[in-house]
């Protein structure tokens, strides 16, 4: 919504920057590149020179047009140079069936929909999408590190107030966030959920921000993304 829909809506209603008081990020949850076993593929650098050497012909599914999976999956042609289709299904769950039936190679779902799948071996997870690694698959490397260097995306949540709220009240709200975000039972409930726990400072969170807009617009420019 703050850093996505700027690129792809024309009249948006809201000015993420101008219009909010952006505290802190809560949780960043990583997607994995995820590919179905029949793929001759081990890892991301095998990935990028198949698909080098099959232009057009490989597939990556996601939730909907418009969407980190999306999204992800577009950053990853953009980076890696290739061309990889993208096939948009009706929700996650679709996506994760197309892949998991053949229907399309790989996917760039959310950490906790496709460790299981993982693990029993129903597909092959090659890396993380995000800056680093996830305790919950820590010896998965992250794509950046398999040979996409500069390749980051992932969903995050975090803290907003409307613009204008006094800088002492988010003084505040950032201090018990930066309490709250490092308590044992807090971090365990997270990384249950596939999440990561993650404070920014207010000035770090807006950067973030606007560093995100910009990265995404270049992406959804690149690769002509719009609704029909």
């Amino acid at each position: 919504m703050f850093t996505i829909n700027p690129s792809l809506y024309r009249n948006l209603r809201y000015n993420p920057v101008k219009d909010f008081s952006s505290i802190s990020r809560v949780v960043v949850i990583p997607n994995v590149l995820a590919v179905h076993p029949s793929l001759p593929v081990r890892s991301v650098r095998d990935l990028v020179k198949l698909a080098k050497s099959r232009p057009g012909d490989l597939t990556f599914g996601s939730g909907g047009v418009g969407g980190i999976p999306h999204l992800s999956g577009a950053l990853f042609n953009s980076l890696a140079g290739t061309k990889i289709v993208h096939v948009p299904y009706k929700g996650g769950g679709p996506s994760t069936i197309g892949l998991l039936s053949g229907e399309v190679a790989m996917t760039f779902n959310t950490l906790i929909t496709s460790i299981p799948h993982i693990k029993s071996g129903r597909l092959k997870g090659l890396a993380l999408t995000t800056a680093k690694r996830a305790p919950q698959l820590p010896g998965m490397p992250t794509i950046a590190e398999s040979g996409v260097p500069g390749y980051e995306s992932s969903t995050w949540y975090g803290i907003a107030a409307p613009a204008g709220v006094p800088q002492g009240v988010i003084n505040v709200i950032s201090r018990d966030l930066a309490k709250v975000l490092v308590m044992a039972d807090i971090e365990k409930s997270f990384y249950d959920l596939g999440a990561d726990p993650t404070f920014d400072k207010p000035e770090a969170f807006v950067a973030l921000i606007k560093s995100d807009i910009a990265k995404w617009a270049k992406v959804v420019k690149e690769a002509d993304i719009r609704f029909e």
